[in-house]
């Protein structure tokens, strides 16, 4: 059993210390999550602790049938596809946040910030569906499975976004820092999983 469901179990049971590790364990990479749908660090902060509000008052059930994190994943998704549909009701500015990188020297740091705005730019830059897949892949580390799960598709339809996400983040990367393209990688040269 991984450490959420745990977590969540112990607070179902009455132990509050159950909530405040799963806080401690998920809070910044909900917020970061829910930020790729939202563009609004400060909305996500808000969304996310929505999240946490719904295991307070819902006490929604947690089956087991995919991990816990999936499953609160797909939570904090359907709160920020809920936000979107009220802010279409009701526009209001969006304000973008960019996460700091750490480098050892200056220069190092500069370039560091300049590829993250690039690349961050480049994710702005798919489309809704492309950008889920590859974040939550390729930074939040969910598998194929796991993401199918958050996102409602089924392995074929999983395979064929990730194939697709890939290609249109290479396209939209500037070319030195899109991945090389494998030598007999399929007929049309696409990358795999762990080209990225």
């Amino acid at each position: 059993m991984d450490t959420g469901s745990e977590s969540y179990r112990r607070y179902l049971a009455g132990d509050d210390e159950g909530l405040a590790e799963i806080v401690r364990l998920y809070k910044d990479r909900l917020i970061l999550f829910i930020n790729t749908y939202v563009h609004d660090f400060s909305a996500a902060e808000d969304l996310c602790e929505d999240v946490f509000f719904t295991l307070i008052v819902k006490r929604p059930h947690y089956r087991g049938k995919s991990a816990f994190q999936t499953w609160l994943f797909a939570i904090a998704r359907n709160k920020a596809l809920d936000h979107l549909k009220k802010q279409s009701r009701h526009p209001t500015a969006e304000v973008k946040a960019s996460a700091a990188a750490t480098a050892e020297s200056p220069e190092e740091l500069l370039l560091s910030r300049e590829r993250e705005r690039e690349v961050y730019s480049a994710l702005q830059a798919l489309a809704p569906q492309y950008r889920d897949v590859i974040y939550l892949l390729y930074i939040e580390g969910f598998d194929r499975e796991e993401t199918g799960r958050i996102l409602h598709k089924n392995r074929r339809q999983m395979q064929n976004l990730c194939h697709r996400a890939r290609q249109a983040l290479r396209a939209a990367l500037p070319e030195e820092l899109a991945p090389p393209r494998r030598e007999g990688a399929g007929s049309k040269g696409g990358m795999t999983d762990e080209d990225m």
